[in-house]
């Protein structure tokens, strides 16, 4: 007589979930190649259609009238979704950024690298600004590679670029698809990754900047860092806001520009839209590199025309490039500056800064980029989205050939607290003291 064996409430209750998943999962695939299927009749029949949609010519109910006709005619359907799901499905591939935009959309989402078809990478930061682990999403976002390369070479058309062979690496910006941000993307074709799929990377730069207070509120700085940076950006003092990516120093920037002064024309020159200001006497100007089509307007060319434009300050939003001798011989030669660059530590703003002025062949001794370099007035390290270290450039030692450093703040990590290390220098004092003076000046004689 054999053993009856019984399953356990448990066991079956834990079978019937690994079913579930799996169904689900099933259900997923037959969504994404349904919605594959759609998109690729749609942008072979409709293309007109798209483009005049997003642009704004026509509404999305025409294109919703042929999804319908197309499903209807092939007798598409997927468990467990109806037509209004599908046509979602079809808008987020066409207009959006398919099913990464919920990803997109959440407030707390700062980059996502989508490494393969059923791999992204998410990078996150806390409520107080600090970057958490990342999070390794192993959703299946399409059926098929052909899918995801699909989509690829779509997003890269939708915003006016061609994914290929020759443009194996695209840079561009998105200003549309997300409400809350901006997205810088990325894309490295198939031919250079060694997975043999793109590489997608989309960082997100949020529409509502920080203001100096708020950032003041995540503890990125204490108040009499503030004030020194208000100070600073009123007194016209030529600054660097270096650290590693994600630091902060783009927040910090693009706070520290409302506090320029009306009377300071300013041009800022960027790669991204990352940096904005609706103020009147604040100037952006964007790169536009499309040599194929004759079109060459890099940051330094745009550094280059900056000088004939008549502006008294001078911000680019990353230095990275030949654009570095330009904007150092702006700052040398009277204008106000602010950059921010990548570094590693607050004694890599030298070394860096020369490595990419040669960049510009410019063929100046390392002694004359060096004096050229102590024009500036304070570099602000950055780290984990704190200012980790303000230091003034007080001068240069012409015996020792090295520019002269004097630290005014520190944070210390172990007491999670900013310290007041030393008084400003003398250059500084003279700098700060001769904006307040003109100031009063301006002021009397407006009382007049």
């Amino acid at each position: 007589m054999g053993t009856e064996i019984k399953l356990s409430e448990e066991l079956i209750n834990s079978k019937s979930k690994i079913d579930e998943t799996e169904e689900k999962i099933d259900r997923n695939k037959e969504f994404n190649e349904v919605i594959y299927k759609i998109v690729e009749h749609l942008t072979n029949v409709k293309t007109k259609l798209i483009t005049d949609i997003r642009e704004g010519k026509e509404s999305f109910s025409k294109l919703e009238a042929a999804i319908i006709d197309y499903i209807d005619d092939h007798t598409l359907f997927v468990k467990g979704y109806n037509r209004k799901n599908l046509i979602k499905g079809v808008k987020d591939w066409l207009f959006y950024n398919w099913t990464y935009q919920d990803i997109l959309d959440d407030h707390n989402t700062t980059e996502i690298k989508i490494v393969d078809r059923d791999l992204t990478i998410i990078n996150k930061v806390n409520k107080n600004g600090a970057i958490m682990e990342p999070i390794f999403d192993r959703t299946e976002h399409f059926s098929s590679e052909d899918a995801y390369l699909s989509f690829c070479k779509y997003l890269a058309r939708r915003n006016q670029k061609e994914l290929n062979k020759i443009n194996s690496i695209l840079n561009f910006t998105d200003k549309n698809t997300c409400k809350d941000a901006i997205l810088r993307i990325n894309i490295t074709s198939e031919f250079l990754n060694s997975r043999g799929v793109p590489l997608i990377v989309i960082a997100k730069t949020p529409r509502h900047k920080y203001t100096l207070d708020e950032l003041e509120e995540l503890d990125m700085f204490d108040s009499n860092i503030k004030q020194y940076l208000i100070t600073g950006a009123k007194a016209g003092l030529k600054t660097i806001f270096g650290g590693a990516g994600g630091a902060g120093k783009t927040n910090i920037l693009n706070a520290v520009i409302e506090e320029i002064p009306d009377d300071v024309p300013t041009l800022v020159l960027q790669r991204d839209a990352e940096l904005h200001s609706e103020k009147f006497n604040i100037f952006f100007q964007e790169i536009l590199e499309d040599v194929m089509n004759g079109h060459d307007f890099s940051l330094r060319r745009l550094s280059l025309n900056a000088m004939k434009m008549r502006v008294k300050q001078f911000i680019i939003g990353e230095l990275e490039g030949a654009e570095t001798f330009d904007f150092f011989n702006a700052a040398y030669s009277g204008h106000k500056a602010i950059a921010t660059i990548h570094i590693d530590s607050p004694e890599e703003f030298v070394p860096k800064a020369i490595q990419y002025i040669q960049y510009a062949n410019a063929y100046l001794s390392e002694e004359i980029l060096m004096r050229m370099l102590s024009s500036m007035d304070v570099v602000y390290f950055m780290k984990d989205f704190k200012v980790n270290k303000v230091s003034e450039i007080s001068g240069y030692n012409f015996e020792k050939k090295e520019i002269i450093y004097n630290t005014v703040f520190e944070y210390d990590s172990n007491k999670n607290r900013f310290i007041r290390v030393n008084d400003s220098c003398k250059k500084i004092k003279e700098k700060i003291a001769y904006y307040y003076n003109r100031r009063n000046i301006l002021r009397s004689v407006s009382n007049e």
